[in-house]
């Protein structure tokens, strides 16, 4: 299964930014899964919530979800187009700062396209088949 790991390099409590590994950016395939994690050698304490941006559509089928000190999500089939989410991080003195980054889906064939492919050859086979074996002669 795809996937792809940001890293929490550091973070500005003054703004509220993090450093990311991804420069806060990520390009992402439809149905991979995403990684968090912080540097052990980060300010960050803790990622206390991931989550869309209001107005942005919904990218993850699944989570995203904490397990310890890691976070993962699924991306779901999603349009290919920049998606907006934050990042509610804390500090080691506990203080909370928020970050807004973006994933960006990459363009994909989608299953239902391959459906419909498939559907198309099937229905023109069968019409090569018919017109083979009960052709008038």
């Amino acid at each position: 299964m795809p996937q792809d790991t940001i890293t929490i390099l550091h973070g500005h409590p003054l703004s509220g930014q993090l450093d990311l590994s991804d420069n806060g950016y990520s390009q992402v395939n439809q149905y991979d899964r995403i990684y968090w994690i912080i540097d052990p050698n980060s300010n960050v304490a803790s990622i206390e919530k991931i989550h869309k941006k209001d107005g942005s559509p919904n990218l993850f089928i699944l989570g995203p979800s904490r397990k310890d000190k890691e976070w993962t999500g699924k991306v779901m089939f999603a349009p290919a187009r920049d998606y907006e989410y934050y990042i509610t991080w804390t500090e080691k003195n506990n203080a909370s700062h928020t970050y807004d980054p973006k994933i960006a889906v990459k363009p994909g064939i989608s299953f239902y396209l391959l459906l419909s492919i498939l559907v198309l050859i099937l229905v023109l086979a069968s019409f090569g088949v018919r017109r083979l074996f009960f052709a008038k002669k």
